[in-house]
């Protein structure tokens, strides 16, 4: 299940699914940026934030109750948060926010367009 836009030359296998990290802010609560990039996804204990760019053709299947991602409520599009280490970080030269992780690996879900 591929995004509509053929963007990236890369597509998923099996159960994975390919993301683009996001960077992450952290801020005081009086709004001041301490960190951006890299630097604030060490310190942010562990958890990285990506967007949802494609699946593998076995994602969720065989999971109780699910026939494919529709069911287990991820969609293309969707912000997800995972651990750090988990995923597979390629560091191709001309994309390198992209990463593979395990279908079983999303732990939140941020509803995007698709869910509206």
């Amino acid at each position: 299940m591929m995004a509509n836009n053929e963007k990236y030359p890369y597509i998923p296998c099996g159960f994975h699914i390919l993301v683009e990290l996001l960077d992450a802010e952290i801020k005081t609560e009086s709004g001041i940026i301490l960190a951006t990039g890299d630097e604030a996804k060490r310190e942010q204990g562990g958890i990285n934030t990506a967007t949802v760019l494609a699946f593998g053709p076995t994602c969720y299947k065989g999971f109780s109750g699910c026939n494919g991602p529709d069911d287990w409520g991820v969609a293309i599009g969707d912000v997800i948060t995972f651990d750090k280490y988990l995923g597979t970080y390629p560091n191709y030269d001309k994309y390198p926010r992209l990463a593979t992780i395990p279908d079983s690996g999303v732990k939140t879900v941020k509803r995007g367009a698709n869910h509206d």
